[in-house]
């Protein structure tokens, strides 16, 4: 499968994801694909004209659980919202490509994100439905945040909905992430996709002797589980067959760069067969370390000062990009230097960036001009 990945634009990342569009259009090699076993973390959605995946402005009120899918079938699909009762439904996103991720979606308060066939009609259908590849509530019992792995098992189109910040009534489900460790950055592997594996993988660290051991005791990497592992800063994953017990004998995937700041955490979804696994590293939303911020990565509240906009815009890096801490806080000092405080904060408080000028973009890429070599950003992340 050819993939290109994507994440949300929100935000701080919005911004940068502009001024990353505006380098690309001066010239640049913007085609992160995936070859062999190498992880690639999420890069921003790129407006292209009438092809562009981007979510549509909804006339339906949004709720409060945000959805976000990852596309691992070999087919497009189309993204609707949904109310329920005399449904109505509205197209949010068209034509999520193979190894995309869409955007983020709030469906209707106790309404359904549907995820069709492209180009399919009648997405208010509710009986005999083929079409309709998978319909998931947006009901508040299992928790606000979302991601949803589409992805094909045993010959059937499935939707595996991860529940990142569960409730008491999730806890305990395979669907139920683990919370945050303030001590520890966590990585979750979904390798429902991985095909002839069929009995699962260990898995160890790069020039670390021996298995690692999961947030699940005896489970392996495969199927319908999510073991969650603690990494470091710098740790880079491998897998091996399950026969291979002390992870000695040569890997059968990796190794893919899992690392992260302390609190944060990141799927790492794979797919491919064992001897050639893919894969691409997600951040969880709303986590990238001790950030102070929501969920949803919304900036704090109260008067804001330099500091806050810089560990705001910090948080939002981390989040969106998968840069490391170091890196998303050199590249923050120089946006917000670039951008201007005046331009950041607005009576005290930290203005919406959705809503930043285009001459404010302008600033933005000639901030992330001067930080890529300062900051150790590979050009090819931002367009550059």
């Amino acid at each position: 499968m050819s993939v290109t990945r994507t994440v949300p634009r929100r935000g701080a990342a919005a911004a940068v994801a502009l001024a990353a569009l505006a380098l690309a259009a001066c010239g640049g090699d913007d085609s992160p694909s995936s070859e062999g076993t190498t992880a690639s973390t999420a890069s921003p959605t790129t407006a292209a004209g009438s092809d562009t995946t981007a979510a549509a402005p909804s006339d339906l009120p949004e709720g409060d659980v945000v959805f976000r899918a990852v596309n691992l079938l070999d087919e497009p699909v189309d993204l609707y919202v949904r109310t329920t009762g005399l449904v109505q439904a509205e197209l949010v996103q068209a034509g999520l490509a193979p190894g995309e991720v869409s955007d983020t979606i709030a469906p209707p308060p106790d309404g359904a994100l549907a995820v069709l066939e492209a180009g399919a009609s009648d997405p208010e259908c509710v009986a005999t439905c083929p079409h309709i590849i998978a319909t998931l509530s947006a009901g508040a019992d299992y928790g606000p945040t979302h991601t949803v792995l589409l992805q094909q098992a045993d010959g059937q189109r499935s939707a595996v909905d991860l529940w990142e910040d569960p409730t008491p009534l999730g806890e305990g489900n395979s669907n139920a992430m683990p919370a945050a460790d303030p001590t520890t950055a966590l990585v979750v592997v979904s390798a429902g996709a991985v095909t002839n594996d069929d009995f699962g993988m260990r898995v160890s660290y790069d020039g670390v002797t021996g298995c690692q051991d999961s947030n699940l005791q005896g489970i392996l990497v495969g199927g319908t589980s999510t073991p969650a592992y603690a990494v470091g800063a710098d740790t880079e994953i491998l897998f091996h067959d399950n026969t291979d017990q002390d992870c000695a004998d040569t890997p059968v995937g990796g190794p893919f760069a899992v690392g992260g700041a302390a609190g944060s955490r990141s799927h790492l979804i794979l797919w491919g067969e064992p001897g050639a696994l893919e894969g691409m590293v997600l951040p969880f939303l709303g986590t990238a370390g001790d950030d102070g911020g929501s969920a949803t990565g919304e900036p704090p509240t109260g008067t804001a000062t330099r500091d806050d906009v810089v560990a705001f815009i910090t948080a939002e890096l981390a989040r969106e990009f998968g840069f490391t801490e170091e890196q998303s806080a050199c590249v923050a000092e120089y946006f917000v230097d670039g951008v201007g405080l005046d331009t950041l904060i607005v009576n005290g408080e930290i203005v919406d960036l959705d809503t930043l000028s285009d001459d404010v973009v302008d600033a933005a890429t000639d901030a992330l001009l001067a930080a890529i070599d300062p900051c150790g950003i590979d050009p090819s992340v931002l367009g550059a």
